[in-house]
């Protein structure tokens, strides 16, 4: 049995709203911080929207960063120059250089590594050095070979294009079961279901469940982990974390 396991990273390794948390906070001081989290929702929503354009060339990413959080704060009436959306986000990767992996990913990536016939890989979209800077301040260098680390702009290929899962399982091996967790149900649990893959929607913020898709759901890391548990035992290998 050959069995590989898939990780998105943004808000799935790690909590992305914290640092956005703390970058409105500095640079809107008046944005009512109990609706933060429904900002930072907005703003994923059109980078989404946003890469689409990006992806075919229409739309350079810094225009798409500053885009994104312009479209989301009209939906609060609220109205900024360009150069007050260039702040939010500069703030936004300064404090992206600051993040921190859920307690228990490091206990499950090393876990994982450890088992034969198990691999374990990284699927992310971005820019590659900014994706690989957070996988350096993340501290997961060592967990996922370099050959397993698929980002778009290097692939180019990037979510919700299902070709993507299709050519990472083309270079892990045509493994004979592909599992894939990830938080964003348009991009990670829709695309990897249709490619073919098992697939756990990381929920921690109990948003409703789209209709049409029925992966496996986790609003914890706890979760996940016993999720990953019964998928191996499912497929004969007993893991311990």
């Amino acid at each position: 049995m050959s069995l590989s396991i898939c990780f998105d990273m943004d808000d799935t390794l790690y909590d992305q709203q914290l640092p956005f948390r703390k970058a409105v906070m500095l640079r809107l001081p008046d944005f009512p911080e109990r609706e933060i989290g429904q900002l930072f929702v907005k703003v994923r929503e059109y980078s989404d929207e946003l890469w689409i354009p990006h992806s075919q060339g229409k739309l350079d990413l810094n225009q798409l960063r500053i885009q994104r959080i312009l479209f989301a704060l009209r939906e609060w009436d609220i109205q900024v120059l360009e150069g007050e959306a260039t702040a939010i986000q500069s703030q936004y990767e300064l404090e992206q250089r600051r993040i921190q992996l859920y307690p228990e990913v490091s206990a499950l990536l090393g876990s994982l590594n450890k088992l034969e016939h198990v691999d374990i890989g990284l699927i992310t979209n971005g820019p590659v050095m900014h994706q690989m800077n957070k996988i350096s301040a993340l501290g997961i260098d060592s967990f996922f070979p370099p050959d397993y680390v698929f980002i778009s702009d290097a692939v180019g290929l990037a979510k919700p294009n299902p070709d993507i899962f299709r050519h990472v399982e083309q270079r892990m091996g045509y493994p004979l079961r592909k599992l894939y967790i990830g938080d964003a149900w348009h991009n990670d649990v829709l695309p990897s279901l249709e490619a073919g893959w098992d697939c756990i929607w990381f929920n921690p913020r109990h948003l409703p469940k789209p209709c049409g898709a029925s992966p496996y759901v986790a609003h914890s890391w706890d979760e996940i982990v016993r999720l990953v548990e019964q998928y191996m035992l499912q497929n004969g290998i007993s893991i311990s974390t």
